[in-house]
Order: structure tokens, then sequence, then C-alpha cells
């Protein structure tokens, strides 16, 4: 079994060898086209997720001091939780 992997393997590598192809850097309208949509999505999501977490570390730092009457009570209550593990 293990003299067949290496044989199994090398068609694989060798079929990657060789053509004109370059997914990086792509020629026509379309590929430039998907290329801008991907990159336009990507950055999108990286600020959904930089604006989400801090979202959370802002929710997270503010309920650590009661400054009303409400607050106060509402945490002093029996069973009540923020559901932070707290």
């Amino acid at each position: 079994m293990r003299g067949r992997l290496p044989l199994a393997v090398i068609p694989l590598l060798v079929a990657g060898c060789g053509g004109n192809q370059n997914v990086l850097h792509g020629e026509s309208h379309q590929e430039h086209s998907i290329d801008t949509l991907w990159w336009v999505m990507f950055g999108v999501a990286c600020v959904c997720f930089a604006l989400i977490g801090f979202l959370l570390l802002l929710g997270r730092g503010g309920a650590t001091g009661a400054s009303s009457p409400e607050a106060a009570t509402s945490a002093s209550r029996p069973g009540s939780s923020s559901g932070w593990g707290s």
C-alpha cells in the first residue's frame, strides 16, 4: 500500500505543470470583474467583522457600571444575567 501512494500522487503533481492560466492575474474582462467583486466583498466582510467585534467589546465594557437606578435594580435581581458568563 505504501508503494502505491507515491504513484497515485505523481499524476496529480504533473497535471498542474504547464499552461498559461494564472489565477492571480486575470486577462479577460470577466476575470477582472470577478476579481474586483471578490475584493469588494472581502473588504465589506472585514469592515462588518470589525464593526461587530467593536460593538461586542463596547457592549461588554459598558455593562460594568450601573449609572441609572433601573440598571442597578435589574442587575441586582436574582437570576438575572448578562449572558456573558457572569
